[in-house]
C-alpha cells in the first residue's frame, strides 16, 4: 500500500490492538494484510478519517474465505443495493 497523502501520527487506539492481533494471525496472509492496511490508513491523512476502531473486531472475526470475499470489492466505487429487472412483456 502506497501512501500518497501527507502522513500524521498514528492512532494508538487502532495501531496497538492491531499489532496485538497480528501476533496471532502471522500465518493468515489475507487477514494479516487487512490489519497492515488498517494500520497504514491511520497515518494516511486522506484515509484516517474513515478508520474506526471497530474495524479491528471485524477483521478479528474473519477467516481466509471472508477476507478473500471482501477483497473482491476492492476498487469498486459503488455497489447497487438492489437490482431491478423488468419482466413486463409488451
Amino acid at each position: 500500500m502506497k501512501i500518497t497523502a501527507p502522513i500524521k501520527e498514528a492512532d494508538v487506539s487502532i495501531v496497538g490492538p492491531s499489532f496485538e492481533e497480528l501476533k496471532y494471525r502471522i500465518d493468515k496472509t489475507e487477514v494479516r494484510e487487512m490489519y497492515e492496511r488498517l494500520i497504514i490508513s491511520t497515518i494516511d491523512t486522506s484515509k484516517s478519517d474513515y478508520v474506526h476502531p471497530a474495524f479491528i473486531e471485524f477483521i478479528k472475526q474473519m477467516n481466509k474465505n471472508d477476507a478473500d470475499f471482501l477483497n473482491e470489492f476492492k476498487g469498486i466505487d459503488s455497489l447497487p443495493m438492489i437490482t431491478l429487472v423488468d419482466r413486463v412483456k409488451n
